[in-house]
């Protein structure tokens, strides 16, 4: 995610009349890629916050606090020497390239007025901020390139500083049909690349937007003049409002990770905000950008622990099936002893084994079992049967840990399930705390991530007005069962994990209630992607979860199967307002 030159300018604008005029009056630098100001007058107070971060390159005004480390880089140490106590006298952005210069008044070593410029360099992951002098000189920079690291430019204290080379594009002010029509005939790229290539400041994702708004499933060099005017007429017209800071607004989407722009994404088919203000849209998409990021690591440590203890469980499952599959044939011991003792007496004994009439079997042949030749046939009888008490014992046993650990593999699957499926990290610290009790987790650890408050179901409302819960974490289907009343009607899709569905209605249901509550049922589960997913239904009075049972587990009766064809995404999914009070 980065800021193109359109997006660029109008935040320059936006901030230039923001904040020029304003002192700088604290410098740090919280991490190694990036730098803060702490600009202030006359009780205004803004903090600039400048990152070369090469997934995200950045700068925009931000009231969030960092955490600064115990000694300042050198960097820092620079800029505060010469930063300190200058104003910012304007921001300005070169041409629809991504650097931005910001020019400091400041003093000299002697004292005498001289201007600092601390150039911007947001280049993806050659992205930079240097601090330049008054004679145009590097003073130093948060990454230092030198020609070792380098054959095109070397940014080192006490060399002239020379900004990123241009690409030689074509300015989008000025861009016409003509050439790029000229351009697309001279290539075999589609639309987008052709614009994303030859225009400057026009990043992949307008380039995409622009190309399916004009040409969606042309090629570029079968459109004609006129068509070509036209998306350039668009990039002119899109320049012009940016370069002028004639835009007041942006449009951010949301989805796998934020994507946002000065001009509406169509192409994206999802329905965007708009966000007043460009500071406040960059803002808003690195807030959304960060707790993707957040949900995404919290997710994944808690998949490891979760998916660490099923393979564990697994294995045990495994090995205890062995076990009772050996301990099959422990019914011959018992066979064995009997047959010695009904036949004392008449027994002979032939190399070390005994031959006994087999009165098991109506044609009674004779059989040989094999004796300890230290004990008498009496002695071995008892042996055999102290051997069939241990064999049967240690079935029992097996099968008892057995039916123990394919519950707590259910369990896992559920909780695997749960952490998937959380829509955000509140409901991720819920599970945290869940696994915590388990003891996958140090208490600590899970108490640490504790969320504020518990996170609430997905609501619902179907089409003839009846409310339905779906619920997130299993100690919230815990909740979801006990809280309701005992006339609600429950769901769960048939022998697999998922969520806990309840009909909020002491009258029944009606087959369209019932269907959509089944929809949701299997949708919001692991058979999502199947067919015919079979949801089993039931009133809440006949739901009940077993003493010491994990949670989200219940035993339930006198229900009913609805079959859901192919579970279809709910159109009127509540969950962000609802997730969390």
């Amino acid at each position: 995610m980065s800021l193109d030159g359109f997006v660029l300018n109008a935040l320059v604008h936006e901030l230039n009349a923001e904040l020029v005029g304003l002192r700088c009056e604290k410098v740090h630098q919280p991490t190694r890629n990036t730098a803060t100001l702490l600009l202030t007058a006359k009780g205004k107070k803004h903090r600039l916050v400048i990152s070369a971060d090469p997934a995200w390159p950045r700068v925009l005004v931000s009231p969030a606090a960092w955490e600064n480390p115990p000694s300042p880089p050198f960097f820092c140490l620079m800029l505060r020497k010469y930063l300190t106590g200058a104003r910012l006298t304007k921001l300005s952005v070169a041409g629809f390239e991504r650097v931005v210069t910001a020019a400091f008044l400041g003093r000299d070593e002697l004292g005498n007025a001289a201007t600092y410029r601390l150039m911007i360099e947001l280049t993806g992951r050659h992205s930079n901020a240097v601090l330049v002098g008054p004679a145009g000189t590097v003073i130093d920079a948060l990454t230092r390139v030198s020609m070792n690291l380098s054959s095109v430019r070397a940014v080192m204290p006490g060399l002239h500083y020379d900004p990123p080379p241009t690409q030689g594009r074509v300015s989008p002010e000025s861009v016409t049909g003509e050439y790029l029509h000229l351009a697309a005939s001279e290539s075999e790229d589609p639309v987008h690349k052709v614009l994303y290539t030859n225009i400057q400041g026009v990043s992949g994702l307008l380039a995409n937007e622009l190309a399916y708004r004009y040409a969606p499933n042309a090629k570029a060099r079968d459109l004609n003049l006129p068509e070509w005017e036209l998306i350039a007429a668009q990039v002119r017209e899109l320049a012009h409002a940016a370069g002028a800071g004639e835009v007041r607004a942006g449009y951010i989407y949301r989805a796998d990770k934020a994507r946002f722009h000065i001009l509406p994404l169509t192409h994206l088919g999802t329905p965007g905000e708009e966000i007043l203000g460009i500071n406040a849209l960059v803002a808003e998409a690195l807030l959304f950008s960060n707790q993707s990021e957040q949900l995404a690591a919290l997710r994944g440590s808690l998949r490891r622990l979760v998916a660490a203890a099923l393979a564990k469980t697994e294995r045990r499952i495994q090995a205890l099936r062995g076990d009772l599959l050996k301990s099959e044939g422990s019914e011959k011991l018992r066979r064995f002893g009997d047959l010695l003792y009904a036949n004392l007496g008449t027994q002979r004994l032939e190399g070390g084994e005994a031959v006994v009439i087999d009165y098991y079997d109506e044609s009674m042949p004779e059989v040989r079992i094999p004796l300890d030749a230290k004990l008498s046939f009496a002695d071995n009888a008892k042996q055999y049967y102290r051997q069939y008490a241990r064999a049967q014992s240690t079935t029992q046993h097996a099968e008892e840990r057995l039916r123990r650990d394919l519950s707590h593999l259910a369990y896992l699957e559920t909780l695997l399930y749960g952490i998937d499926a959380a829509p955000d990290v509140e409901t991720l610290h819920e599970i945290s705390l869940e696994i915590g009790a388990m003891g996958l987790m140090p208490a600590t650890a899970a108490a640490k991530r504790q969320a504020t408050a518990p996170s609430l179901p997905r609501k619902f409302t179907c089409p003839d007005g009846v409310s339905i819960s779906v619920g997130r974490t299993n100690t919230q289907n815990d909740r979801l069962v006990r809280e309701a009343h005992p006339e609600h009607i429950w769901l769960h899709v048939q022998k697999a994990p998922g969520s806990h569905v309840l009909i909020h209605s002491t009258a029944g249901a009606s087959e369209t209630t019932l269907h959509y509550a089944a929809n949701l049922a299997a949708y919001y589960s692991t058979l999502r992607a199947s067919t015919n997913v079979p949801v089993d239904f039931t009133q809440r009075k006949f739901v009940k979860r077993p003493k010491e049972a994990p949670p989200g587990y219940v035993i339930y009766e006198q229900q009913r199967t609805l079959y859901v064809r192919q579970p279809t995404a709910p159109l009127d999914d509540q969950q962000d307002s609802n997730s969390s009070t």
